[in-house]
């Protein structure tokens, strides 16, 4: 690597080929840090946005390694389908974040800075407390648990969950060393 590079972890949702939403915005934000001597792997889910549909290809797996140009990306199967409730989009958090945890965790250990985006909370959450040694920015790019709050106005139980999602998502950027908006 080139003098003054950094190697980056990007652990995100949405990537490409996912054509609108978060993915061309993490997509070129990675091709440009790359561009730059940077090496960059990213963590992503199988493509699944916005048909909310694992694409064709993609079935059957539980990862996938793939290259775009001078980035190494990642993929882990999460829960998706074509209806998103508050439940669903729970699940779709949870399954991904325990899904590409074992990817993150092999990458962690040599990154010098984890760019964890958010969506999704709980990868989210726990890149910020796993990661000691790299520093850590978190990107929002969308609030998520409101997002699913207003999709699906949540019964009590639910209600428990958000607060206590939020109360998470506020830990974790107060332990972030940077927050980008």
């Amino acid at each position: 690597m080139p003098e003054g590079s950094r190697r980056i972890l990007v652990w995100a949702v949405n990537y490409a080929p996912e054509p609108i939403g978060i993915a061309p915005l993490v997509t070129d934000a990675c091709a440009w840090l790359a561009g730059r001597g940077h090496h960059v792997d990213v963590v992503t889910a199988f493509p699944n946005y916005p048909e909310r549909r694992i694409r064709p290809g993609y079935e059957g797996a539980l990862w996938r390694r793939e290259t775009a140009g001078a980035v190494v990306v990642q993929r882990a199967r999460l829960r998706v389908r074509p209806v998103e409730g508050f439940r669903e989009k729970a699940l779709y958090e949870l399954t991904f974040a325990a899904a590409s945890l074992p990817l993150a965790l092999r990458r962690l250990r040599r990154a010098d800075v984890v760019v964890a985006v958010v969506p999704t909370l709980l990868s989210s959450a726990l890149a910020t407390f796993l990661a000691r040694r790299p520093r850590v920015v978190l990107w929002f790019q969308d609030l998520v648990l409101q997002g699913a709050a207003a999709l699906d106005p949540p019964g009590p139980f639910a209600r428990r969950l958000l607060r206590a999602g939020e109360a998470v998502e506020r830990a974790a950027a107060r332990a972030a060393d940077r927050v980008v908006v």
